[in-house]
């Protein structure tokens, strides 16, 4: 059982890094900028 919730914290982690580099992404960042420059 600790086992488990051990392998499910990592997986989270690794999940959340990907998701923050995809955030981090300056194709994503540019996109942000011009949205908020359209409204």
């Amino acid at each position: 059982m600790y086992r488990n919730t051990f392998n499910i914290n990592r997986y989270n982690s690794r999940a959340q890094k990907r998701i923050l580099n995809k955030i981090n992404s300056p194709e994503i960042i540019s996109s942000l900028l011009q949205n908020i420059m359209h409204r």
